[in-house]
């Protein structure tokens, strides 16, 4: 994180709370983890050049959340990109994102209803 310190974003399973901790000791100990957010499968956390971290996950629905605190404990609320009815259960939320600019990301998430070349 901007201030030297490391944070991390846990799975705790489906359906479950995710959790975040921090480490000012370059990850020799952490802080005790505090709720994230309701969900959280597959958290990925992406830093840009602007400052800004973000944050995408999900399960039931595909989240993002943005901080530009430099401890990275305080966070912007969740922005869905995908409300659940239309998301679960054709995702499993495994996202991955890429710097596109010094204040741009690219997500990336799957779908499993894009029809393969036999229609399936």
């Amino acid at each position: 994180m901007p201030d030297g310190s490391m944070i991390t974003v846990m799975r705790t399973g489906s359906f479950t709370p995710s959790y975040i901790a921090r480490s000012t000791d370059g990850g020799k100990t952490w802080s005790k983890p505090v709720k994230f957010d309701d969900c959280g499968v597959f958290p990925q956390l992406l830093r840009l050049k602007c400052g800004v971290t973000l944050c995408s996950y999900g399960r039931p629905v595909l989240k993002v959340r943005a901080t530009k605190d430099p401890s990275g404990m305080v966070w912007e609320k969740p922005c869905e990109l995908m409300p659940a009815q239309e998301c679960w259960p054709r995702s499993c939320f495994y996202t991955e994102m890429l710097p596109l600019s010094d204040d741009t990301a690219m997500l990336a998430y799957s779908d499993f209803s894009v029809p393969d070349k036999d229609g399936i």
